[in-house]
């Protein structure tokens, strides 16, 4: 008897959770350029580590970790946040550029740098 009240109180909620999910809602559009801005950060910061780390496309994710996943070491950093730096005319201090640990580290803050530079 528990086993049915249960499965009949889950599949309640997994309806309703469904139902939840499926329901459009509409996007800002300052929350569309956001995610573009970020979107064409990611493009061309993933051409770059391709580029200048030689690793397959496959590889470079939001969540890849530069050292651990792509192989960079300290010296590919240092290349990557000086091209980075001429790619978006911005500055990245050597001190920065260890907080850099993952691509997505990488976008954000080179999309926080841009954001203050315009």
């Amino acid at each position: 008897m528990i086993t049915v009240i249960a499965i009949t109180a889950c599949s309640a909620f997994c309806d309703k959770t469904a139902e939840a999910s499926t329901k459009k809602v509409p996007v800002s559009s300052a929350s569309s350029q956001i995610t573009d801005k970020k979107k064409a950060i990611y493009d061309t910061l993933s051409v770059s580590i391709v580029r200048m780390l030689g690793v397959n496309k496959k590889f470079v994710n939001l969540k890849a970790l530069f050292a651990d996943d792509l192989g960079a070491a300290s010296a590919d950093m240092v290349d990557l946040a000086a091209d980075w730096e001429a790619r978006f005319s911005i500055t990245i201090p050597e001190f920065d550029i260890e907080s850099l640990t993952t691509v997505q580290s990488a976008v954000d803050y080179i999309y926080e740098a841009t954001k203050t530079s315009n």
